[in-house]
C-alpha cells in the first residue's frame, strides 16, 4: 500500500487536471448501469458483511475504459465489483461518460450496506457514548484502522479533520481537509447497494 506521503503527492498532480470536471454529471448514464447490475454478493448478505469496495477506472486516448483495479474491500464483496466492472467495460457506451474522460486514474467507491443494521459509525469514530454500549475504539485507533483499510475515502478524512478540530490539533485537520478535496475532485461515482437480511425477507422485501 502506496504511504499516505506519496498519496497526497499523486492526488496533487491529478487535482489540476480534474478539478474543473463535474463528474457526478458527467458519469450519470454510468451510474445507471451500475446500479442496474450490481448486487449484493449472497454470503457477505447472510454474514452480514458491510464496507466500501473503491475501484480505480482507467481510461485510454480514446476516451475507453481500458483497465479497472480493486484497491481496497473486503474480498466477499470485491468479486461481485470486479464482475461488474468487467462487464460495464465489455458493454461499453460512449453516452456512459458525457465529454472526454482524462487519462489520469479516477476512483469509484461502491457502498456495500444491510438494510436496518445499527450504524455505530459516528459514535465510534467522535468517541461519544450512546444508551448500553460503549466504544471499543478510541478516536484515534479507530481512524487508523479504518484508513488502513480504505485510504481512499475523503468521508473519513473529512470526520478526522472533524475530531482533530475538537481537539485544537489544526495543522493536522487542515491537512485532512485537503486530502479529502483531492480525493473527492477524482471520484467518478459512488454507489450503494443494500442487502436485506432472512428477516427482511420473510417481511416480504425484494433483494
Amino acid at each position: 500500500m502506496k504511504s499516505l506521503t506519496s498519496l497526497i503527492l499523486f492526488f496533487l498532480a491529478l487535482a489540476g487536471s480534474l478539478a474543473a470536471q463535474n463528474l457526478s454529471s458527467s458519469f450519470e448514464k454510468g451510474n445507471e448501469f451500475l446500479r442496474r447490475n450490481l448486487s449484493y454478493p449472497t454470503e457477505a448478505r447472510m454474514n452480514n458483511v458491510e464496507g466500501k469496495v473503491v475501484v480505480q477506472l482507467t481510461f485510454d486516448e480514446q476516451g475507453f475504459p481500458s483497465s479497472t483495479k480493486i484497491l481496497s474491500g473486503d474480498p466477499l464483496l470485491e468479486q461481485e465489483a470486479q464482475r461488474t466492472m468487467d462487464k460495464m467495460i465489455a458493454q461499453w457506451n460512449p453516452d456512459f461518460f458525457t465529454g472526454t474522460p482524462s487519462r489520469n486514474p479516477y476512483l469509484i467507491t461502491l457502498q456495500y450496506k444491510i438494510a436496518h443494521q445499527k450504524d455505530l459509525f459516528p459514535a465510534v469514530y467522535l468517541g461519544a457514548s450512546t444508551q448500553n454500549q460503549k466504544p471499543e475504539l478510541s478516536p484515534e485507533e479507530f481512524f487508523s484502522s479504518a484508513l488502513s483499510d480504505n485510504p481512499y475515502d475523503p468521508e473519513l478524512y473529512k470526520q478526522r479533520a472533524v475530531y482533530y478540530q475538537s481537539k485544537g490539533m489544526d495543522l493536522l485537520a487542515q491537512k485532512d481537509e485537503l486530502i479529502a478535496d483531492y480525493f473527492s475532485d477524482i471520484i467518478l461515482s459512488s454507489v450503494v447497494i443494500v442487502g436485506y437480511n432472512s428477516t427482511k425477507k420473510k417481511l416480504g422485501s425484494a433483494e
